[in-house]
């Protein structure tokens, strides 16, 4: 009797387990390719501490744009430090929302909160790697088809990452990952 019991629990922790890996698209693929994207008009603030935690950051930036009519349907961040080589505190980033309206480079954006900054993220070479499932799946996914991809085409890589969170509708976001490369 008890092996039974101990097997229906195995059971249904495999089935939640295969349940939640799925459901956040754990069998979706990646698109990858190499290509020139931009230029990006953004508003962001700088933020410390481990990247999986901007999602606070990325709320802050959200509402102090909506008095400018602006939404934030695209979010993103621009991770600047290796997680691999630094402290999870010390680790820096620029965190906020690409812009639908296009400012003039040379003046500030009326009404925006001074913790904020913005710029234009200039059009460059990228390898990019697209995956429609969960943002806290992406990176997994992503990253090493983004390795794999600029290996096989014989590029280098030339600057931090920044990853892309396109809101489709409250159950489905694209996270896009570029990643500056060079030949």
């Amino acid at each position: 009797m008890f092996k039974y019991v101990i097997g229906f629990f195995l059971l249904l922790a495999f089935s939640v387990i295969a349940y939640i890996f799925i459901y956040l698209g754990g069998f979706k693929s990646v698109d990858v390719s190499i290509e020139n994207v931009g230029p990006f008009h953004v508003v962001y603030i700088e933020n410390k501490g481990p990247y999986h935690e901007i999602s606070g950051a990325l709320d802050r930036v959200a509402a102090a744009i909506k008095p400018l009519n602006e939404e934030c349907k695209k979010s993103f961040a621009i991770f600047l430090e290796d997680p691999g080589q630094m402290e999870q505190d010390r680790l820096r980033s620029h965190v906020g929302c690409i812009l639908k309206m296009v400012h003039n480079t040379e003046t500030q954006i009326e009404g925006l909160d001074p913790e904020l900054q913005w710029r234009v993220i200039d059009e460059r070479l990228y390898a990019k790697g697209v995956f429609k499932g969960s943002p806290s799946l992406g990176a997994l996914k992503i990253y090493p088809a983004l390795d794999d991809h600029i290996l096989k085409k014989a590029y280098k890589k030339d600057g931090p990452i920044m990853e892309i969170y396109n809101i489709i509708s409250e159950k489905e976001v694209t996270t896009t990952s570029l990643m500056p490369v060079k030949k």
